[in-house]
C-alpha cells in the first residue's frame, strides 16, 4: 500500500487518531496536569504581609545608623565616567567602593577607584589635534 495515497494531512490524522490515540491522550492529560500544577504553585497565599513603602522608609531611618537611610550611590555618579565598573564619588571627593557591584569586584572587573578621586583629577586641557 502507498502511505500517502490520501495526502499528508489525512495520513497524519489517520496515524494520530487510530494508531497513536492512547499516547496522544496520555500526553495531553500530562500537559493539562502540569498546567494546573503550575497555576496552583504560582498562586499561593502570603504567610506574612509585604512591608509597605512607608514601613520600609520608617525602618531605614530607625535603624542603628543613618548611613544607609538615603541609599547607596549608584556606580558612575558624579564621576568622569558613567559606567558600572567605576565607583561613585562621595561628597569629600573620595571614591565610594560600596557603589560597585560585588559581582564585578569578585571577577576583578572594577577600575581602580583612586584614579577617579577629585584630588587627582587632571584639570589640564588637552590640545586638539
Amino acid at each position: 500500500t502507498v502511505v500517502n495515497i490520501d495526502g499528508n494531512v489525512q495520513s497524519i490524522a489517520k496515524q494520530l487518531f487510530s494508531t497513536y490515540v492512547w499516547p496522544f491522550e496520555v500526553v495531553s492529560a500530562l500537559l493539562i496536569t502540569a498546567a494546573l500544577g503550575a497555576m496552583v504553585l504560582a498562586h499561593h497565599q502570603r504567610t506574612i504581609l509585604r512591608p509597605t513603602q512607608r514601613e520600609q522608609a520608617i525602618n531605614r531611618f530607625r535603624s542603628g545608623s543613618l548611613a544607609s537611610a538615603a541609599g547607596l550611590p549608584g556606580p558612575g555618579v558624579f564621576a568622569r565616567h558613567n559606567a558600572v565598573d567605576v565607583p561613585a564619588l562621595l561628597p569629600d571627593g573620595s571614591a565610594a567602593p560600596a557603589s560597585v557591584s560585588a559581582t564585578l569586584k569578585a571577577r576583578g572587573d572594577v577600575i581602580d577607584s583612586r584614579k577617579f578621586e577629585l584630588g587627582e583629577v587632571d584639570t589640564s586641557v588637552e590640545e586638539e589635534k
